[in-house]
């Protein structure tokens, strides 16, 4: 039987935002005066809460917090110039909105959060977002997939969470939840960490998930 709700992450997940994540970063460098990091390194800061991202290229919380807020402010007017759903996300959102309620969970700031979905016409499909900043803990605690789990009126245990990094996987964990691991994404799972399943394209997660 199929679960009773599906929740995902977003970035590296159901869209493809690296483009416009790395030029936010680079103009946050920029305009702190530190030479910004390899962008694989960057990259694979992508799911955690944005200040800490910036942790292990600056580790002073004061020039994190200015970082972070460079990075916003550049953010909030490029955050669709090359931000793109992988191909086949919609047509499965689709056909999953049809059998299980959906919702999204990520550390991206709620307020991008919401406005990707509605621009890409998935708040058709998609119940309940919440993201980063919205008085809940980041992940891997499991608080925020736990949050839109209660609000679907779904139990931890009987759904499921797909994302693209070991944080979602200890976070799945955390709360209880099989994981769902999207190969296509960001980042990788940590040895020892297990997943119901592994997806290598988004098509495969609508016979995954109803099977």
């Amino acid at each position: 039987m199929f679960p009773e709700a599906a929740v995902f992450d977003l970035d590296g997940t159901l869209i493809d935002s690296r483009l416009d994540v790395l030029a936010a970063f680079h103009h946050a460098f920029e305009e702190i005066n530190e030479p910004p990091p390899p962008d694989d390194l960057l990259v694979a800061t992508i799911g955690h809460r944005l200040r800490d991202c910036f942790r292990p290229f600056l580790k002073d919380d004061a020039r994190c917090d200015e970082a972070a807020a460079c990075f916003r402010s550049w953010y909030e007017g490029h955050y669709l110039d090359n931000t793109f759903p992988f191909p086949g996300i919609g047509e499965a959102l689709q056909e999953l909105s049809t059998k299980m309620p959906l919702a999204i969970a990520t550390m991206k700031k709620g307020y991008f959060s919401r406005k990707l979905v509605t621009h890409f016409g998935w708040d058709k499909y998609i119940s309940f977002v919440v993201g980063a900043e919205e008085g809940l803990p980041s992940k891997p605690n499991p608080a925020m997939l736990l949050f839109a789990l209660e609000k679907l009126g779904a139990a931890p245990a009987a759904s499921v969470y797909v994302g693209d990094t070991d944080v979602d996987a200890a976070t799945a964990g955390a709360a209880g939840s099989p994981f769902c691991f999207a190969s296509w994404g960001y980042g990788s799972m940590t040895d020892g960490q297990r997943a119901m399943a592994t997806v290598s394209a988004p098509d495969q997660l609508v016979s995954v998930l109803l099977s």
